[in-house]
């Protein structure tokens, strides 16, 4: 096949549901056009030999003409998504734009639903809504780590780190769950440990907590981006995995949510990434994580027991050694590298029905 796709190559969102996955394809011989936002060139240039477009997330008024354009030229039209945008309501993310922004972007996101052959989404729930809002065709791929994680190494350090991997997004689930406070009170309790948090700043006191804003998800020795402008040439191999060797320095990794709408349609990547690093995990109960446990790594914490939960491991070594020990055994099995024809299987299908319909409706 001939895959043209339109995602944020700059973006965790963008490399999991796009560049990552047609990566892997494209070692399998595959052939891969990137096509850039905003691209100006005329739509035959753009989709020039394609049997099938993937658009992640955008969804502008150019993308739905390059949607019907491709599926008016026998190309079968794919787009994803890995959010349910707008159902968000609460968080700081949300606030950030005004509720007709958020109004718009949903009649967007349903305009390219209805164009689509066939919509992918990386969790059960966001699929089941993708559908309800007018989608002909849904089918569900999780979110799979690079194999390359897997070579992060955890290394020796004194004390034990708590870690949260939290976009801006997550001040709801802090503020509902009291996260902040939990970790204050095992601060205070336990002299030996830090907190570390990525993305979110907590409003912890303690010269034992450190913030940062942020870290990409795959640091590009050389090309900023997986594709270059004018090559198709994949440059993962000079990538190497950014925001894992943080992660591999945590000793707890927690991954709490609060009761959502938008929560309860996410993708279960972070315990992936949290596994892939060789750290057992604490998450709560609610969407994504709801069916995971000491098989995959982690334990799920009821809301009001986060603070007795964590303790425990803090204090009881082996169980965190054998936790860990899950997760990487698990992890092996979440590799993009062995998960890779579930898209490929997808795109197949959908390239075989766009034909078939086409072919039909021309006769």
């Amino acid at each position: 096949m001939r895959v043209a796709f339109l995602a944020n190559q700059r973006s965790a969102n963008g490399l999991y549901r796009a560049v990552l996955p047609l990566t892997a394809l494209g070692r399998d011989g595959h052939q891969l056009q990137a096509i850039a936002p905003r691209a100006r060139a005329p739509l035959g240039q753009q989709l020039a030999g394609a049997d099938a477009l993937l658009v992640h997330r955008f969804c502008d008024t150019g993308v739905h003409r390059l949607m019907r354009y491709a599926r008016e030229h026998g190309i079968a039209v794919v787009w994803d998504d890995d959010d349910d945008a707008g159902s968000n309501r609460g968080t700081t993310v949300y606030q950030q734009a005004s509720t007709l922004t958020w109004e718009r972007r949903r009649a967007a996101v349903n305009r390219a639903l209805s164009i689509a052959d066939l919509v992918t989404a990386p969790s059960p729930e966001l699929a089941r809504r993708f559908a309800e809002r007018g989608a002909k065709q849904v089918a569900v791929v999780e979110n799979y780590i690079p194999g390359q994680f897997l070579s992060v190494k955890q290394q020796p350090h004194a004390g034990i780190t708590i870690g949260w991997v939290a976009g801006l997004e997550h001040d709801y689930d802090a503020e509902r769950l009291g996260i902040a406070e939990t970790l204050q009170r095992v601060l205070d309790a336990r002299p030996e440990v830090r907190v570390v948090t990525i993305g979110l700043r907590l409003d912890i006191d303690s010269d034992r907590y450190e913030h940062s804003r942020g870290v990409k998800l795959i640091e590009f020795a050389a090309d900023r981006r997986a594709f270059g402008r004018r090559s198709n040439n994949v440059h993962l191999q000079k990538a190497v995995p950014g925001l894992l060797t943080r992660t591999a320095q945590f000793d707890i990794a927690i991954a709490p949510l609060a009761e959502a709408p938008f929560n309860a349609a996410r993708s279960n990547i972070k315990l992936k990434e949290y596994a892939a690093a060789g750290v057992p995990w604490l998450a709560s109960p609610v969407g994504p994580y709801a069916n995971m446990g000491e098989a995959q790594g982690g334990r799920l914490v009821p809301d009001d027991r986060w603070y007795e939960v964590i303790m425990r491991l803090v204090d009881k070594a082996r169980e965190r050694r054998k936790l860990a020990k899950r997760a990487r055994k698990w992890a092996t099995e979440q590799t993009i590298e062995k998960n890779a024809f579930r898209w490929e299987s997808l795109l197949s299908e959908a390239v075989e029905q766009a034909g078939g319909a086409r072919a039909a409706h021309v006769g």
